[in-house]
């Protein structure tokens, strides 16, 4: 066998591997039993959902289901709002002597939820091709990490003063050498505390109850990656065209009625659909700015970050789009 034989069989045994283990991944990630859906799971489940996104651009990412189970953590012991839920993690009310207790639990679920969905480096909610081609409005999606409930056990004035963000500026994430601020990039671009996220609970639930909650919003293609898409997508509609019948039938009436009426309705169709895509990207643009509020904007028009926030439909209104997760 030849050396460049060798080399394109070696090629190809990549490849096929390389597609098997994302089938297995993806196999994995569909019949996942609810017990065993941890942030393991779910971490692998972005993971392969992002690298969906990135083969196929975002197209095919929803092959590929997140497997991102909301974590359920009472801090006192029962809490009403997890009545007849299962799998919640209870911390006793004598484990919460001083609001720090609580902050940390904040500052910690912030993290595990921030490394879970991919630290904001993966595309794990791209657009579909309809709206990165800017023929649609722009939607955030979201998936609730954890609900942390504050139960009648814990004494009000430490509810009261809790501080998560102060907390994240003094104290270091365990096992690193850098603070909560300074992990979130270093300028808390990852992550924001809603103030007053200990609010009551508007629902009369016991109050109040905090979601962490993972939110990213893109904008689509823009410029030149929008251009690119358009070229791409009028090189495929005409090479379909030569393979059905019907337009045979369709080229022949243009001739029919001159070059001239069919170049004038080109350019009439792509200063149509220029205009729409236009009017798009800028409204993208404010639909996403709204959205990421005081997150800075990333080269994608976009922004990835995890947040904590009272919980509740109002907030979850505001922030989320599409919430994608398992409650």
């Amino acid at each position: 066998m030849k050396k460049g034989e060798l080399l394109t069989s070696q090629i190809i045994g990549f490849i096929l591997l390389a597609v098997a283990f994302i089938i297995v991944l993806w196999v994995y990630s569909s019949i996942a039993f609810p017990a065993q859906i941890d942030s393991t799971t779910c971490h692998e489940s972005v993971v392969l959902r992002a690298t969906f996104n990135s083969v196929g651009g975002g197209t095919v990412g929803g092959l590929a289901p997140l497997q991102c189970k909301t974590r359920k953590i009472c801090l006192g012991g029962n809490c009403k709002a997890f009545e007849g839920a299962k799998n919640v993690l209870n911390i006793k009310a004598k484990k919460i002597e001083d609001k720090k207790d609580i902050e940390k639990v904040i500052a910690q679920e912030m993290v595990n939820c921030w490394t879970m969905m991919g630290e904001g480096k993966a595309s794990v909610f791209s657009p579909d091709l309809y709206k990165q081609m800017q023929f649609g409005s722009i939607a955030s999606t979201c998936v609730i990490c954890s609900r942390i409930a504050i139960s009648d056990n814990v004494d009000k004035n430490i509810e009261n003063a809790v501080n998560p963000m102060d907390y994240m500026f003094r104290h270091k994430v365990p096992g690193l050498e850098v603070s909560y601020y300074e992990f979130f990039s270093g300028d808390s671009s990852g992550a924001t505390v809603q103030e007053e996220v200990m609010k009551d609970n508007p629902a009369g639930e016991n109050a109040p109850e905090v979601a962490i909650i993972f939110m990213q919003a893109e904008t689509g293609n823009e410029g030149w990656g929008l251009i690119k898409n358009d070229v791409i997508a009028g090189l495929g509609i005409g090479f379909a065209s030569k393979q059905v019948g019907i337009s045979f039938l369709a080229r022949k009436a243009v001739v029919a009625v001159g070059s001239k009426v069919a170049a004038v309705a080109t350019i009439i169709g792509i200063g149509i659909v220029a205009g729409v895509q236009t009017y798009n990207v800028y409204n993208n643009r404010e639909i996403v700015a709204g959205y990421c509020g005081d997150i800075s904007l990333g080269e994608k028009q976009g922004c990835s970050v995890v947040r904590a926030i009272p919980y509740n439909k109002e907030n979850l209104k505001h922030y989320c789009g599409y919430i994608d997760s398992i409650a």
